[in-house]
């Protein structure tokens, strides 16, 4: 699900906490962990980009291959080279999987639980997400907006952002979101290229704008719990939620970290996280209030953190740096 920084490939090394939460203040020099959470390293793997699990099977992938692990995310095994670099993955159940982003027109598949992958491609040069809402149907954001429904192996073009009123065309970093085949929300440039929230309730073949000004800043990420329960992490180190399917929304301060790209994932209506750069953040309020969970050390530049992915309230996972990633198991 969700979205990435291109190319970003983060270091650090944790330590762990004892506490249920980490206090307001951790030392600036210092890694810390709160309960649950664990550092896993990758040997020999430059970081990854992205990273979905279903069950104890997830995929990770870096500029150079497709990683997978059956075991949770202790061990990884690399299963496919990369010839032209991807920053998105997607899985559709324990089958199919789709590699995608990174600004090309390539798509990578495999409906055999990674064994072998195929390419299809798309007229498209600015792929930026992969979103399943079933086991074989799929869609992804670029300038267009695409459809399959064979787990990858063919494409059809149900929207073109850049050639229709309102909507632009630059090098903004492109988002979307669905609940179910129908209704879902994009983040994509408006005429101005800045950053639009838009939603549709016909599977992605005709969108509407609903308000540009939550997501004015470079990267945002979008989740909806259902058709009217929404979350929007922009990089102003605001938190927007929504309960009307994103006509209205309410907004407060988490964090005052520099802007970088951040996520949010929501187990349910209440309980979710949020990352910025070096921080996560967890509601049990559905948004009305955060304790953090992970501080990184301020005084290391490679720390940080750019993807959140969760089975269930239990287990987690986060990457974005350099040699290892995040795991949470309670």
């Amino acid at each position: 699900m969700k979205a990435l920084l291109p190319f970003c490939f983060l270091l650090f090394i944790f330590s762990s906490c004892t506490k249920d939460t980490i206090e307001a203040k951790p030392s600036i020099d210092e890694d810390t962990l709160g309960t649950g959470w664990r550092i896993i390293p990758l040997d020999k793997i430059s970081g990854f980009s992205d990273i979905q699990f279903y069950g104890e099977t997830g995929f990770g992938i870096d500029g150079k291959g497709i990683y997978r692990s059956t075991d949770g995310g202790f061990v990884w095994e690399i299963i496919g080279e990369q010839k032209t670099p991807h920053n998105n993955i997607a899985m559709g159940g324990i089958d199919n999987i789709i590699v995608a982003g990174g600004n090309n027109n390539s798509i990578l598949y495999s409906t055999n639980q990674g064994n072998t992958f195929d390419v299809s491609t798309v007229k498209d040069s600015k792929i930026n997400e992969v979103f399943f809402v079933n086991e074989n149907t799929a869609y992804i954001i670029g300038n267009s907006f695409w459809k399959t429904s064979d787990a990858g192996k063919g494409w059809e073009k149900l929207y073109e952002f850049n050639k229709e009123p309102g909507m632009g065309n630059g090098g903004i970093y492109r988002s979307v979101f669905f609940i179910g085949e129908l209704t879902g929300w994009a983040i994509a440039p408006s005429t101005t290229d800045v950053p639009a929230l838009f939603k549709t309730i016909d599977g992605g073949k005709n969108w509407q704008l609903l308000d540009s000004g939550y997501a004015k800043y470079q990267y945002s990420t979008v989740f909806f719990v259902d058709e009217a329960l929404g979350y929007l992490n922009t990089s102003d180190s605001y938190f927007y939620k929504t309960t009307d399917g994103g006509l209205s929304w309410e907004s407060k301060q988490y964090d005052t970290l520099s802007r970088t790209f951040p996520d949010v994932f929501f187990i349910t209506k209440d309980i979710g996280y949020i990352s910025n750069n070096k921080r996560i953040f967890k509601t049990t309020d559905g948004g009305e209030s955060f304790s953090l969970e992970v501080s990184l050390a301020k005084n290391n530049p490679k720390a940080g953190i750019l993807e959140l992915f969760f089975t269930d309230a239990n287990h987690g996972w986060a990457c974005g740096y350099d040699g290892a990633i995040l795991k949470y198991e309670r």
